[in-house]
């Protein structure tokens, strides 16, 4: 059976992308820095969306043609999906901090 290097790149880079999340959240979990999980986290600079980044590169050509095939479509719903997250979040805020 020949080799197949995507497949294996592919495997790979799914270790490492869990293997780097698990690592961020259990390492903020268990230190005894802060009083809150992950307080004063940039959120649009983690790991996270480091992972979120390799996805959307390794399948960007579709992302984009979804986008662009629904745009007419996803652009008010995610007008009208602002003010309810709004609201989620101020609650979550009030209630949790």
């Amino acid at each position: 059976m020949p080799h197949k290097p995507l497949q294996t790149y592919d495997r790979k880079m799914k270790r490492f992308v869990t293997a780097s999340e698990s690592k961020a959240v259990t390492a903020e979990g268990i230190s005894n820095n802060n009083n809150y999980w992950i307080r004063g986290e940039l959120w649009y600079n983690c790991v996270h969306l480091f992972a979120v980044g390799i996805i959307f590169a390794k399948f960007e050509d579709k992302i984009i043609a979804f986008f662009k095939r629904f745009y007419a479509v996803l652009m008010p719903l995610s007008v009208l999906a602002v003010y309810p997250l709004y609201l989620f979040s101020r609650f979550v805020c009030n209630t949790y901090s």
